[in-house]
C-alpha cells in the first residue's frame, strides 16, 4: 500500500466507526468487566493508519491536532488522570480517564488527520447514511413489536425491561435516549429543509428519521429536536433576512400528519400507558426519569461541596453517593444490566460531581470556544452546513449534555470531531 492508500483506508475506517458509534449492544467484546465496542476497534485502526501515513511529517500532524478545543480537553483528561489520587473509586477513575484519552486521540485525532479525505460532502453523506440506517432499524423493530417481537426483530426494545406495553425501539444503543439524541443531533445537522435547495429525496429521509425519534419514546430527544430545529430556523432567518416559509410549512405539515398518525395508531391501552408513564406522571410530579434528572443537579452540587470543589474522581460519583448517602434518591440499580449505574444522569452534573470546579471550567471553555469558532465561520461563510452544525452543537451543549451523562461516549465524540472539523478548518470541500 502506498501513502495515499493508507490515508484512504484510515478515512474509510473512521467512517465505519462513525456508522457503528451507537452500537452499545451489538458486536460487543467482553474483556473482564469491561466492554470493547466495535467502533472503538475501528477508530483505533483508523488512528494507527493515519499516524503511519503522517509518520514523515509528525510535526505537521501534531499541528493539526492543536486547537482550543483539543487543548481544553487534553487538560481535562490530564486532570481526571490525576484525580486517581483522591478518587473514591481509583480503578474506575483510571480506566475512565484512559477511555477519555483514547477517544481524544483515536476519534478526534483521526478526524483531524483525515481532513483531506473527510470532506464536507462526505461528512454530510456519512451523517445521512448513519441516521437513515439506525432509523430504519428502529422503525422495523417498532413494527415488529406488535407482531410478537417484544425485544425487537433486529435491534432492541426497551419495553423488555419497562413492561409499559408501549414500544420503545432503540436499535443497537444502550437505551432510547442515547439513540434519540444522536438522531436529533444528526437531523438538525443535515436536514435538507435548511439547505439552499430542498431535495425531496432527502426530505423522505428526514421524515423517516423523525418517525424513528418519535418511536424511541424519548422525551429528552423530542425536546432536543424541537429546540435544535428552532435554532436552525433562527440561523436561516438571520442569514436570509426572511422567514423560510416553505421549509416551515413542510415541517409543520409533516408534524401534523405524524401527530394524527400516532394518535390513531395507538390502542386505548397504549394511550393510557403513555399518560401514566410519560405525560401525566410528569405533570403530577411523579415521573421517575424527570425527577432523577432534576435531582442529578442537586446531588452533583452536594458532591462538589462535600469534596471541597475537587470532585469524587471520574466515574466515582455513584459509589460516593451510595456510600455517603445510602438513603438518597437515584440509588436504585437500573433494570437493564447494560445500563451504567449513575446517581447523576447529566454530563454537566457529572463534571461537577466527579471533577469539581476544574472539570466544569475546562469543559465549559471547550464548549464556548468551539461554539464561538463555529459561529464566526457560519457568519463569514453563510454556508447552510455551518449554520446547521452550529445549531446542532448548541442543541447538544445546552440540552443534550444536561440530560445524558458520560463525557467519554463515542457517539458524542464523533460530533465533537465533526463540529471541530468545520470550526477549526480541517475539513476540505470536494
Amino acid at each position: 500500500m502506498n501513502l495515499e492508500q493508507f490515508r484512504k483506508a484510515s478515512g474509510l475506517l473512521f467512517m465505519a466507526g462513525f456508522f457503528t458509534c451507537t452500537w452499545d449492544r451489538f458486536l460487543l467484546l467482553n474483556v473482564g468487566s469491561a466492554h470493547v465496542k466495535i467502533h472503538q476497534i475501528l477508530f483505533f485502526l483508523s488512528f494507527g493508519l493515519a499516524v503511519w501515513a503522517w509518520r514523515k511529517r509528525l510535526r505537521e500532524a501534531v499541528a493539526r491536532l492543536r486547537n482550543p478545543f483539543f487543548h481544553c480537553f487534553l487538560g481535562l483528561t490530564v486532570f481526571y488522570a490525576f484525580s486517581v489520587l483522591w478518587s473514591f473509586y481509583p480503578a474506575k477513575t483510571f480506566f475512565y480517564s484512559g477511555w477519555l484519552f483514547f477517544n481524544l486521540f483515536t476519534i478526534y485525532g483521526s478526524a483531524r488527520l483525515n481532513g483531506e479525505f473527510l470532506t464536507a460532502e462526505r461528512w454530510l453523506l456519512l451523517i445521512r447514511v448513519t441516521m437513515g440506517a439506525m432509523a430504519g432499524i428502529i422503525l422495523i423493530d417498532h413494527l415488529a413489536y406488535s407482531r410478537g417481537f417484544p425485544d425487537g426483530l433486529i435491534g432492541f426494545n426497551h419495553d423488555t425491561y419497562l413492561k409499559w406495553g408501549v414500544s420503545r425501539a432503540h436499535a443497537f444503543s444502550g437505551e432510547p435516549s442515547y439513540i434519540g439524541l444522536f438522531l436529533a443531533t444528526a437531523l438538525v445537522a443535515s436536514s435538507t429543509v435548511f439547505s439552499r435547495k430542498i431535495d425531496w429525496r432527502f426530505l423522505l429521509l428526514d421524515l423517516g428519521v423523525l418517525l424513528a425519534i418519535i418511536a424511541t419514546v424519548s422525551r429528552s430527544s423530542w425536546v432536543a429536536l424541537a429546540i435544535g430545529l428552532g435554532l436552525a430556523v433562527l440561523w436561516k432567518v438571520q442569514v436570509q433576512k426572511r422567514m423560510p416559509w416553505k421549509g416551515l410549512g413542510i415541517g409543520a405539515g409533516l408534524l401534523c400528519l405524524l401527530g394524527l398518525g400516532i394518535f390513531f395508531a395507538l390502542s386505548p391501552a397504549q394511550k393510557a400507558s403513555f399518560d401514566k408513564n410519560l405525560f401525566g406522571s410528569l405533570i403530577r410530579g411523579e415521573d421517575g426519569s424527570a425527577n432523577a434528572r432534576w435531582n442529578s443537579q442537586i446531588f452533583a452540587f452536594e458532591m462538589a461541596k462535600e469534596t471541597r470543589g475537587m470532585g469524587t474522581g471520574l466515574g466515582a460519583s455513584y459509589v460516593y453517593w451510595t456510600r455517603s448517602h445510602p438513603d438518597g434518591n437515584n440509588n436504585v440499580r437500573p433494570p437493564d444490566p447494560m445500563f451504567r449505574r449513575e446517581a447523576v444522569m447529566s454530563t454537566w452534573g457529572q463534571l461537577l460531581a466527579e471533577g469539581g470546579v476544574v472539570a466544569v471550567l475546562l469543559y465549559g471553555a471547550a464548549a464556548i470556544l468551539l461554539l464561538r469558532a463555529l459561529r464566526q465561520r457560519a457568519a463569514a461563510k453563510r454556508d447552510p452546513q455551518l449554520g446547521q452544525a452550529l445549531a446542532s452543537a448548541l442543541l447538544f451543549f445546552v440540552i443534550g449534555a444536561w440530560m445524558l451523562g458520560n463525557v467519554a461516549r463515542g457517539d458524542v465524540w464523533v460530533w465533537y470531531s465533526y463540529w471541530s472539523a468545520l470550526a477549526f478548518g480541517a475539513m476540505k470541500r470536494a
